[in-house]
């Protein structure tokens, strides 16, 4: 139904109709969210519509409608998923017994719109549903105040993509407060989430049905609301299960298994336990009374998952065994084992050690003697870790040495980066624990919608039969807020519920198809994730690589289910043969199946013929499932360069990688005032072109006849153009450089012959960061979390190793400076302190913060000041914006070397 038809719909008056401003109920009972009983159809159907006041609706260009009544005007934003902007309806599809859910994302631009509401009803038959299977759930999304940005997050998402307040709480309409109705002021978004529950007797075909969006003064919006029910059902798959924490103490744990079961989350039980005690024979009286009640309640509540149960174990008993005292804890875990047997809950318990913040020798102690303990009780027993089985020196970690339990461990959950299931040891499960992008989706409320969504796809791509999503509460919100005794869920677990169907409907279609295509879905749309995220060492990652687009998921989604369909609605005669590359290629419509992604560029002076060398390293990368050839080069390179005009041709497997230099000869180096030369790579295949633009970060050091005065005044410097640099660029830039300057931080180089001078100016701290005196630095994924920071970061080697070892280190904050060599490349590792006379002197005000420094030649490796080339980079931290900027570039790491700038030292005059 087009706009028209329904504004002329609006002036017909039907008396059927008028039910339609029955508001719907709010009662107190278990279905109180779902519309109770049916209205009139408000379907497609133009002679059922209601009788409201005339409201002018009007079409954008972007697709959104906007509709004024006397009152104000409010947008009904064409980004809502699902939304089709051109036919201005929802398009929808599920299969039998799915929710399918939807949003309506609104913003008042003029004047309040009071009394908003939302009307609507079930397009199935209410018979179809059983009591306790409300239809339709309605809600409207509360934000969440965010109070940081965690490291990952400033690493990989750009400064202006983040908020902070996170749409996420679902409130139901009917809550006491922060329900509807409601009063939407200008520029307040108003978003709102309906599921609608497929029932298993649907019929398939388009069911109709629409969505009123009601105010006081009459309807704003109608939307018609198209569901395709599909004619299969999916059973939900054994694995990946994922798995959220719930403790058996919470008196509300009933209602929180009841939330994640709807959203197909697992319970895994833990906490709580038995009384035990000692008879006066001394042998162990357990009694299971309260605990089992407790738990029987949890699972009564789970409808469609199995909840797990965490073995309780008894801390006195813990800590006695682990003091060399076993006997009584494998008695213990012995009459645990047939307790759990006889309830029937023994094929769904682990037993797991206490949590510790690091593995150390006298915990790796304590796992061998539960493992010896639950051995010796039940070979039953499945004993799981959050330690990993794999040696992971090649990305510079101490190995870990947990080869010795390989046969006593039955499940391995390491943290995702840590997650390598291919080496796990024969036999044993492989589990893992969330981590932080890009090892692994998350479940942060900072994190985007997909990265939710994309865990269970992270799981299929590397065989993990379960993911340990932590505390259930972390992905909840306590209702208390909105005059609710009840825990409420988030537009997290929605996502999690759509991964989880996402695979599915791929088990569905691998089951019809018994071909390799599932794989080749999967992993174009997870090419890399877990430990593979590493690049040269922990802390040193490749770019997030999964889909961070929701609509290629759904891409894939909907390609499958044609795709099942397709074959269903054939006979095995007319089946033709499965192509798996037409649901390869609707996924990767839109996508650039080829990209750049530049590493750094190093240059080399050559003293005996005054020529400088230049590398620059890229890496190509291959995200299809095809083979592809392509040719890279190096476009228009700057007067006076000598390189080879004939391209690197590039053959890359399906989702492959390729370090690729392209080198050049000049005998004059010439940049800009800013200290930077752009340089456009193309990339060349299948009759396209990626371009992308990199920099050659490049400034000289000025040579000084006289010692600079380290005073803070930079008077006596004499700033010269050639070199300064300025334009610093933010770490989570994925793309080609912006334009314009990230702010007023730039620095300037100078030298004699004993001695480097750096002059950095910078903006000013906060005054609430710049009052913290202590002079340490603490961090988060290799990022600050209390101070600004200033960093000068020498490499005197400039060999671009990739290696933290060669890097020199200057940080500076508010209270103090570090000095610093031989970075460490994981959190917890403590650098080697730079021990030197290094000269410095800070000064704060209003408009800048500046640095003054003078560093030893021969500190850094060198026994005097002469012409070569040294790495150099230099980087601003601003903690109150959370905005990480440098020099050179770098993306995502700062402390590789290869992305470090260039300094141009010349001989100091006599």
């Amino acid at each position: 139904m087009c706009i028209g038809e329904i504004a002329g719909a609006l002036r017909q008056p039907q008396r059927a109709a008028k039910q339609a401003m029955i508001d719907h109920p709010r009662t107190s009972s278990k279905s109180k969210i779902a519309l109770a009983p049916l209205l009139c159809t408000l379907a497609a159907c133009s002679q059922f519509a209601p009788v409201y006041q005339s409201i002018t609706t009007t079409p954008q260009p972007d697709g959104s409608i906007t509709a004024q009544s006397p009152g104000g005007s409010i947008t009904l934003l064409s980004q809502s998923p699902g939304f089709d902007a051109t036919r201005q309806r929802y398009n929808l599809d599920a299969p039998k017994g799915q929710t399918v859910s939807f949003q309506l994302n609104m913003q008042a631009t003029s004047g309040d719109v009071k009394n908003l509401d939302i009307r609507i009803q079930s397009p199935f038959d209410p018979q179809l549903f059983a009591n306790d299977q409300p239809p339709i759930r309605i809600h409207r999304i509360h934000p969440i105040e965010t109070q940081r940005w965690p490291g990952w997050h400033v690493r990989y998402r750009p400064d202006t993509e983040r908020t902070k307040s996170v749409p996420d709480a679902l409130v139901p309409i009917n809550a006491p407060r922060g329900g509807l109705p409601a009063d939407v002021t200008p520029n307040q978004p108003m978003n709102i989430l309906i599921e609608m529950l497929v029932p298993l007797g649907a019929s398939p075909g388009t069911h109709t049905t629409a969505v009123d969006v009601v105010s006081a003064e009459g309807l704003l919006f109608r939307l018609p609301v198209c569901i395709d029910v599909q004619p299969f059902m999916l059973t939900p798959p054994a694995n990946p299960l994922l798995f959220a924490n719930i403790s058996v103490n919470d008196i509300r744990a009933p209602q929180i298994a009841q939330t994640l079961d709807r959203h197909s989350l697992t319970p895994l039980l833990v906490d709580g336990g038995p009384s035990v005690k000692l008879d006066t024979s001394g042998k162990l009286v357990i009694d299971w009374q309260e605990y089992d009640a407790s738990v029987r309640k949890i699972i009564r509540e789970c409808k469609h998952t199995r909840p797990w149960i965490e073995i309780p174990l008894n801390p006195q008993l813990y800590a006695a065994a682990c003091a060399g005292n076993p006997d009584r804890l494998t008695q213990y875990l012995r009459k645990t084992s047939h307790h759990f047997a006889q309830r029937g809950w023994l094929d769904r318990a682990i037993v797991q050690p206490p949590d510790v913040p690091d593995i150390t020798e006298s915990d790796l102690a304590n796992l061998r003697t539960l493992c010896s303990a639950a051995r010796s009780a039940d070979r039953r027993l499945r004993i799981l870790t959050t330690a990993t089985a794999n040696d992971f020196a090649n990305v510079t970690w101490a190995a870990f040495q947990f080869s010795e339990l390989v046969g006593a461990i039955d499940i391995w959950a390491p943290p995702a980066r840590f997650a390598e299931p291919n080496v796990v040891p024969h036999g044993c499960k492989t589990w893992m624990r969330t981590d932080v992008p890009p090892y692994s989706g998350t479940t942060a409320l900072t994190g985007q919608p997909i990265f939710a969504r994309i865990l269970p796809w992270q799981a299929e791509r590397y065989n993990v039969r379960a993911v340990l999503l932590g505390d259930a509460k972390r992905i909840l919100h306590d209702g208390r807020r909105w005059d609710i005794d009840a825990w409420l869920p988030s537009l997290r677990m929605n996502h999690l519920r759509e991964g989880i169907r996402d695979i599915a409907t791929l088990r569905r279609l691998q089951s019809l198809t018994q071909s390799d295509a599932a794989d080749n879905i999967v992993r174009t749309v997870v090419p890399i994730a877990l430990h593979q995220a590493h690049r040269f060492y922990n802390g040193d990652t490749w770019p997030i690589t999964w889909a961070d687009d929701p609509k290629t998921v759904e891409r894939a989604r909907d390609a499958m289910a044609d795709a099942i369909e397709a074959r269903l609605n054939r006979s095995a005669e007319e089946t033709p043969a499965f192509d798996a590359n037409a649901i390869l290629r609707r996924i990767t419509t839109q996508s650039q199946p080829m990209r750049i992604l530049p590493e750094g560029t190093r240059v080399q002076a050559s003293i005996s013929s005054a020529v400088y060398h230049i590398e620059c390293h890229l890496t190509v990368e291959n995200r299809s499932p095809n083979p592809l050839t392509a040719q890279l080069k190096l476009d228009d390179p700057p007067l006076g360069w000598s390189t080879d005009d004939k391209p690197v041709s590039v053959n890359l497997p399906p989702w492959g990688r390729k370090r690729c230099v392209i080198t050049a000869d000049t005998a004059t180096l010439a940049w800009s005032d800013a200290g930077f030369i752009d340089l456009t790579f193309s990339l060349e295949y299948n009759a396209t072109t990626h371009i992308q633009t990199t920099r050659l970060a490049i400034v000289g050091a000025n040579p000084k006849g006289t010692p600079i005065q380290i005073d803070g005044d930079l008077s006596d410097w004499g700033f010269v153009s050639s070199n300064l640099g300025t334009d610093f660029q933010p770490i989570d830039r994925t793309t080609s450089r912006t334009n314009g300057d990230m702010g007023p931080n730039r620095f300037i180089v100078a030298h004699d012959a004993d001695t480097l001078y750096i002059a950095v100016i910078a903006s000013p701290p906060a005054a609430s960061v710049a009052s913290i005196s202590a002079n340490h630095l603490r961090t988060e994924d290799s990022l600050p979390l209390d101070h600004d920071l200033i960093e000068v970061l020498l490499d005197p080697t400039n060999a671009g190793t990739h290696d933290p070892g060669d890097i020199f280190r200057l940080a500076f904050i508010p209270g103090g400076a570090l000095f610093e060599k031989d970075l460490p490349v994981s959190e917890g590792d403590t650098a080697r302190r730079w021990s030197a006379d290094i000269r410095y002197a800070a000064r704060i005000t209003d408009s800048a913060w500046t640095i003054e420094v003078a560093v030893p030649i021969e500190s850094l490796s060198a026994s005097s000041i002469r012409p070569a080339v040294w790495g150099l980079n230099v980087t601003h931290f601003n903690a109150q914006d959370q905005r990480y900027t440098s020099w050179s570039a770098a993306r995502h790491n700062l402390y590789d070397t290869m992305t470090f700038g260039n300094l141009i030292i010349t001989t100091p005059p006599n």
